[in-house]
């Protein structure tokens, strides 16, 4: 059954055996705070090249303790589908300088900072819902783009500390960042109940669109489709009751 650091021993293994799917079985995955190799203690799991983490559903497979960090480069890309982040010690997702993410049918509850965080890269979050958040709900800043889509979005009740502070919102930008939302989406309709300084609002923009500009690739070279195809499809070899990888 899932354990503790379930997570970062099967993308460990994953990676030394060079597979790009990690498929997290239902339950509760705790993860804990490591030391990375400057004698540092890591609140995330960090990835720096492309990957798929799918759950079994967003009310049945959990990650607790520890959210991700990318930081591959630019032209990379790391999928998330089906599954809820939770209870972490800082935020949920945070995409930094350069490996863009995609989160489908996602949940991130609870987290410690903000739910997703991108800085200097590009996210899109499909039916994901981001609530209870000690911070910001989703947060861009300094040229980040995240695009929103899909009717089931929810970012709602976050800011729960130091709920008067204004720099934090539901939906949040700082200089010039931009959060697109797929049209009939609207802020204010997506985002509710939010503390802080409200549920959206700082320096860059938050938006209503026709269409977003360039559909970011699922994964390594996939399209969308492709990737939900593959994963309706696709075959696992169990290598514990806790992973399936392919």
């Amino acid at each position: 059954m899932p354990g503790i650091d379930s997570l970062k021993n099967g993308h460990d293994k994953a990676v030394r055996n060079g597979l790009k799917n990690i498929h997290l079985m239902k339950g509760t995955h705790i993860e804990t705070v490591h030391t990375n190799e400057d004698g540092r203690d890591m609140p995330f799991l960090t990835l720096t090249e492309p990957m798929i983490v799918s759950g079994d559903g967003r009310e049945n497979t959990f990650v607790e303790g520890n959210g991700f960090c990318l930081e591959g480069k630019k032209n990379l890309n790391c999928t998330f589908m089906d599954l809820t982040i939770r209870k972490t010690k800082t935020s949920g997702l945070f995409g930094r300088l350069g490996m863009s993410f995609l989160c489908i049918r996602v949940g991130f509850d609870q987290c410690g900072g903000s739910g997703v965080v991108a800085y200097k890269t590009k996210g899109r979050l499909m039916n994901c819902q981001v609530t209870n958040c000690e911070y910001s709900g989703v947060y861009g800043y300094d040229g980040s783009t995240i695009e929103v889509e899909g009717e089931e979005t929810r970012i709602q009740n976050n800011c729960t500390t130091n709920k008067g502070n204004s720099e934090d919102y539901g939906l949040n930008t700082k200089s010039d960042a931009i959060i697109q939302l797929l049209s009939p989406l609207t802020k204010e309709e997506v985002s509710k109940n939010n503390s802080g300084g409200g549920n959206y609002g700082g320096q860059g923009m938050i938006v209503t669109v026709n269409a977003f500009d360039i559909r970011p690739a699922s994964s390594a070279g996939e399209t969308k489709e492709e990737l939900l195809l593959s994963s309706s499809v696709r075959v696992f070899f169990c290598v514990s009751d806790m992973f399936s990888f392919v």
